[in-house]
């Protein structure tokens, strides 16, 4: 009786342990698969049709002063948590000088102000340069807005590529 009562002890010992490693081992490999699934934020971002890749060059002409002539965006196609650069050639007619530019980014979710510094030329005909970093998709919207302030006035450029 005795031995009996041993060996029952023993399995029920035996079966706890082994349901114990079967949940142990479960969770480790949930977590090892899902280390192996990058996060939804981490994964590249693919529009349908998808957006022109690299550096793109927009022509433009605004007619109030200080006049916008081109936009520069590199890359067009950003990643998230990646930067994108935007380059802006300004030209003030009435050489008053040129105050402030500013950007903002609007994405699907998001919105990214940012600021533009003088980087070549005079505060009356330069580029100016800023940045952004990309935090979300941009999938169903995507554009850009220029605002760009002198003694003169404010001139705004926006770009729409979704």
């Amino acid at each position: 009786m005795l031995k009996t009562k041993n060996l029952l002890i023993a399995i029920i010992v035996i079966i706890v342990i082994g349901i114990g490693l079967y949940f142990v081992f479960t969770s480790i490999r949930k977590a090892e698969i899902a280390e192996e699934i990058p996060p939804e934020e981490e994964k590249e971002i693919v529009c349908d049709p998808p957006v022109a890749p690299g550096e793109q060059i927009y022509s433009v002409s605004t007619k109030d002063n200080p006049r916008i002539k081109e936009v520069v965006i590199d890359p067009l196609n950003v990643q998230r948590k990646e930067s994108q650069i935007v380059t802006v050639k300004i030209e003030e007619i009435n050489e008053k000088s040129i105050t402030q530019v500013t950007g903002e980014a609007l994405t699907d979710k998001n919105s990214f102000p940012f600021s533009l510094s003088l980087i070549d030329g005079s505060d009356i005909d330069g580029t100016w340069q800023g940045s952004w970093l990309n935090q979300d998709t941009y999938c169903q919207n995507y554009m850009l807005i220029i605002t760009v302030t002198s003694e003169s006035g404010t001139s705004k450029v926006e770009l729409a590529f979704k």
